[in-house]
């Protein structure tokens, strides 16, 4: 094991972002592996900056780790740099938390978000050492489980899944896990195991059910979103990820029925948390993370009930250190202007709405539910309580759309623009994705229009749209065509994915990677003599489908109707205030409680402005600033500046020590770093000055050690009593010694470094806003001394120029049969220049 740590070390120093493979973060769960009954590794096959952001993923990780005879922990898509040094130097795929090799896991529970990730799937089986057929895998490897919306359709992965857990999965998990644990007790066989599994009720097992006729597998609905399941401590990235913020999930289900939303059909019923429980845990979450902002997690936040309340509970609860509360999801209809009061308090100023249809008639047809009006109004709301700009959501190629409905998404665009300027602004994004149908909706019958036609709407739409302060952006039809046919694949479709992979597809969400990995596509279904154009077709309502055998709830009856309902242009009222619609969940606890209501979001004027009335008190606080310094050691040497910044910032607010912050809309916390560190060096001598709305607590060194992550820790700190100069400003020389291995040339590295320092100049090349620039960096190299195998560097430091250590590091190591940057690499003090002596930053203060 510890080799393997070692050499997945020294692949960090060459890969892009070594903080996603490095584990560290707060709150993460260690256990010893030998008091464990059963390991489990949960995988979500993207990066690790989208995976950290999944709210299930978090939520399964807890609930496995609160069982002591569990141990969980994770794992993410590597990105292909990364896979290069995982091949070349012959290192097993492993977990964040013990490094482990995922292979040697009982269990791999994968989560299957989205289709474009399916090659992903792939890959992370292969890197691990396991078999990627799910026929070609013994008692020797971990069984391979998968869940999440896509499974729901399990067929197009049923060749490589071993098992298929369906619908909620936080009662399921642990079930699971009960019988791989009395399997191994028993050493029983793969195949007697997952037979036991298969008994599981919304499990599917594709190497057991195959032989069962007439087979129905129901999804497992949850009673209630249970307080429990939510984890009070949740994982603190060291890295910023996509959203670095808590969501937190006020309700699960949607009722609205859009026809063409797969999971307003998968995850019905509605079931909402209560208030004053949601609101207790975030407090916990936020005194556990120091995150600062908080997400409304649901398909449609502004039609939870308990939003008045809980808004009232947030703006109020965090006294010491307030935070934002964002809504991720908005319907027109129910925006108010109280939401845009608390909205309006993020840092984004983005106004999001999705009216999906430009015309009355066609919203009608998709079940949208809302009017032209609704959206101007919701836009008249924001922009009058501060929001600067406004991001639309449409669909094109839904069922029945014509041009006219194309040219509505112009027009409608152009009342949202003509509105928004009358608030001085111009600013209104558009974005257009193509509809593409997907199982368990009422139009998974429905056609996609083909690449061409969508293509040729889209060229209608930049010409119909207007120009002045719009920005249109569309999604690749292509892509959107490779999601449809995945989505409605059968078993042959195992054959495709696994040649695409094979072909080298992967990532193929990104757009980056997506244009040369479509070809590799396009040879695999025709190589496999699969026609993906078929799946993409009209299907007739009588022909059996694909995911048949999957019981969502929502019986097919309901579907077909929603159908017809659409093609007459008629409208289907949400049930919770119309009543019932007999979808086929009437007789889950939650339906049969349910007492219609007459409308969604009703305001009782909760004090909604406390928020901002403790920024307006806090104008006439006295800010102390202190002068800190720290050191990062091995542990925290692929957290980079930026996020060690952040570090320190919810650090103090997990110690309840408030953070100055600037003044304006887009306000930040008033902490001043020295000179950056590089990614992958440690250092005894950073510093750091913090500005805080309070007299510097006494306990705020022990406060800060006890909340920074490992291998960051706070040395000193004195107060400054006086106006400084700041640290970029003022350090002018940076320390560094360079530890190598007996294996280099010692003879030429001194070589080396006699040749440099007898040059007047050494002219390297630098990537500057994407063009080439020459720098002369002899002129910040002070001093370079050799002793056994120690380098000490002086360089040049601070915001008049430096020589970066790599590059200097190049030629001193050249020709020496030795890698410098897997070298041991520490600075070791900073320095600022005062009457022609030099002294640290804590001298100065």
């Amino acid at each position: 094991m510890e080799e393997i740590k070692e050499k997945i070390e020294k692949s960090l120093f060459h890969v892009l972002r070594p903080g996603r493979y490095w584990g560290n973060e707060i709150n993460a769960v260690y256990k010893d592996a030998d008091k464990v009954d059963v390991s489990f590794v949960l995988a979500f096959p993207d990066l690790y900056e989208i995976g950290m952001s999944h709210i299930g993923f978090s939520i399964l990780y807890h609930i496995l780790n609160r069982e002591e005879w569990i141990s969980c922990e994770r794992v993410y898509s590597p990105w292909t740099d990364m896979e290069e040094e995982l091949l070349k130097k012959s290192i097993p795929l492993f977990s964040l938390e013990s490094k482990k090799p995922v292979k040697d896991f009982d269990v791999l529970g994968i989560t299957l978000q989205y289709e474009l990730q399916y090659t992903n799937v792939l890959n992370i089986l292969s890197l691990a050492g396991i078999p990627v057929l799910s026929e070609d895998r013994n008692g020797n490897h971990p069984v391979v489980i998968a869940g999440g919306p896509c499974a729901l359709n399990p067929e197009p992965m049923a060749d490589f899944i071993d098992v298929f857990v369906l619908g909620d999965g936080e009662e399921v998990a642990v079930e699971l896990v009960q019988k791989v644990r009395d399997g191994k007790k028993n050493k029983s066989s793969r195949e007697t195991i997952l037979s036991a599994i298969a008994e599981i009720k919304g499990v599917y097992v594709p190497s057991v059910h195959k032989t069962k006729v007439d087979l129905k597998i129901t999804s497992r609905i949850l009673d209630r979103l249970h307080e429990e399941y939510y984890p009070e401590k949740l994982i603190v990235p060291l890295i910023e990820v996509t959203h670095d913020r808590f969501s937190l999930e006020v309700m699960r289900g949607c009722t609205r029925g859009c026809r063409f939303c797969a999971a307003g059909m998968g995850y019905r019923p509605v079931r909402e948390r209560d208030p004053d429980e949601a609101f207790s845990h975030a407090r916990k979450v936020i005194e556990n993370t120091g995150y600062e902002e908080i997400s409304l997690l649901s398909l449609s936040t502004s039609d939870y009930s308990g939003l008045p309340k809980l808004l009232t509970l947030l703006t109020g609860g965090f006294r010491t250190n307030p935070v934002s509360v964002a809504f991720p999801s908005l319907r027109p209809e129910t925006f108010t202007d109280e939401m845009a009061k608390i909205a309006a308090d993020v840092r984004k100023t983005s106004l999001t709405l999705a009216p999906e249809a430009g015309t009355q008639r066609l919203r009608d047809v998709i079940n949208k539910n809302n009017s032209e009006e609704d959206l101007l109004n919701a836009v008249d709301i924001g922009f009058k309580n501060g929001f600067k700009r406004v991001k639309l959501y449409f669909m094109i190629g839904l069922p029945t759309e014509t041009d006219d409905d194309i040219v509505g998404i112009c027009r409608l665009v152009g009342r949202v623009a003509q509105k928004v300027r009358q608030y001085g602004r111009t600013d209104v994004n558009v974005s257009i994705s193509p509809f593409s149908p997907k199982p368990h909706t009422p139009f998974q019958w429905e056609a996609q229009d083909s690449i061409e036609t969508l293509n040729r709407k889209i060229a209608l739409l930049r010409k119909s749209m207007p120009s002045r302060g719009i920005t249109l952006k569309w999604r690749d039809p292509r892509v959107s065509f490779l999601e449809t046919v995945l989505g409605q694949g059968d078993r042959n479709f195992g054959r495709v994915i696994m040649r695409a992979w094979e072909k080298g597809s992967r990532f193929d969400s990104w757009s980056e990677k997506f244009n040369s990995n479509f070809r590799l596509w396009q040879d695999a279904f025709e190589e496999e003599g699969i026609d993906p154009d078929k799946y993409a077709e009209a299907r007739n309502t009588e022909d059996p489908l694909p995911w048949d055998h999957i019981d969502i709830g929502v019986t097919k009856d309901f579907l077909k109707k929603e159908r017809e309902r659409s093609f007459a242009v008629e409208t289907t009222d949400d049930c919770r205030i119309s009543g019932c619609n007999f979808c086929g969940l009437m007789a889950h606890p939650v339906c049969r409680n349910m007492e219609p209501r007459e409308n969604f979001v009703v305001w009782n004027s909760p004090d909604l402005n406390f928020h901002r009335r403790v920024k307006k008190l806090k104008q006439d606080l006295v800010i102390k600033k202190v002068r800190l310094k720290y050191s990062k050691d091995e542990e925290a040497r692929f957290t980079s500046h930026l996020d060690t910044m952040r570090l320190f910032v919810r650090a103090l607010r997990r110690g309840n020590i408030r953070v100055a912050h600037s003044k304006g809309f887009h306000s930040h916390p008033k902490i001043s770093p020295g000179p950056p560190l590089a990614l992958g060096f440690t250092s005894s001598a950073e510093y750091i000055d913090l500005e805080i709305e309070e007299n510097i607590p006494a306990k705020l060194q022990y406060v800060l050690n006890n909340y920074l992550p490992a291998g960051i820790k706070v040395l000193d700190m004195k107060p400054v009593s006086h106006k400084v100069e700041s640290l970029n400003s003022a350090i002018e020389l940076a320390v560094y010694r360079v530890v190598f291995s007996d294996s280099a040339d010692y003879n030429k590295i001194q070589k080396n470094i006699n040749d440099f320092l007898q040059k007047n100049s050494f002219i390297v090349t630098r990537d500057k806003k994407g063009k080439r620039v020459e720098l002369d960096i002899r002129l910040f190299v002070k001093d370079i001394f050799l002793k056994d195998n120690v380098i000490t560097l002086y360089l040049k430091a601070g915001n008049r120029g430096s020589a970066r250590l790599n590059e200097v590091l190049s030629p001193v190591f050249k020709d020496s049969n030795f890698d410098f940057m897997e070298s041991d690499i520490k600075r070791t003090g900073l320095f600022i220049e005062v009457n022609g002596k030099r002294v640290t930053p804590m001298e100065v203060v």
